[in-house]
């Protein structure tokens, strides 16, 4: 059954969202906030979120960025009691697939959620550059089939690059996608991929590189040549 993943701190709302869903044989999560959507999305993957743009420890609209950040493709259906043009348009620029006002029918978002997952591909729970990949129900990660024995925060910044090849990620910016107690420090980042820098080169991985971007940050990448 298609996992999702509701952000919503109205708990009413959530609560009947859920049930719906659950009747439609979903397999639903529902997080009351920012902190506890962080703690499911650790927990393995979802086929789909459904999220708030305005909880109380944060905005939906960024975390939907940070969300698309670490998977290009799952589907994201924002909801919001706002009804002025600006709002839809900076969640459709900032990631999400669709965009729902309250009130809303619960079949709508539900038709709505469905032809969202139709058009999903379907996807082993994996994510891969080339050889090097992270198994995303496991939480493991490996090249060429020897395991990378990773940290918790070294996992979660390869699965930002490995969604994102190519892609320059500040450390503020990788600090906002893998800091989920808001007390690590940018030199940390610097720390964790220094030590996932030597992880991979013990496994013989010397032909992808995390590269750094004098003043800028980093960016993982093939090496040319």
């Amino acid at each position: 059954m298609p996992r999702i993943l509701i952000i919503e701190d109205d708990r009413r709302l959530g609560e009947n969202l859920k049930v719906n869903l659950e009747l439609r044989q979903y397999t639903v999560e529902l997080a009351p906030h920012l902190n506890a959507a962080r703690t499911s999305l650790q927990s393995g993957t979802f086929d789909a979120c459904l999220m708030d743009v305005e909880l109380p420890d944060g905005s939906g609209l960024e975390f939907c960025k940070a969300v698309r950040a670490l998977d290009p493709l799952v589907p994201i259906i924002m909801i919001t009691a706002r009804v002025d043009e600006t709002s839809a348009l900076s969640a459709l620029q900032g990631g999400a697939d669709d965009y729902v006002r309250k009130p809303f029918g619960i079949r709508e978002l539900a038709l709505r959620l469905e032809k969202l997952l139709q058009k999903r591909p379907r996807l082993t729970p994996k994510l891969a550059f080339e050889q090097l990949e992270i198994d995303l129900d496991t939480r493991r990660a490996s090249y060429a089939g020897q395991d990378l024995d990773l940290g918790k925060k070294e996992l979660e910044i390869l699965q930002v690059f490995l969604a994102n090849p190519g892609r320059l990620f500040s450390r503020d910016a990788l600090l906002q996608l893998i800091d989920r107690d808001s007390f690590l420090q940018g030199r940390t980042v610097d720390s964790h991929i220094s030590h996932l820098r030597k992880k991979l080169t013990q496994v013989g991985c010397t032909h992808l590189r995390i590269a750094s971007v004098y003043g800028e940050g980093y960016r993982f990448e093939k090496v040319s040549g």
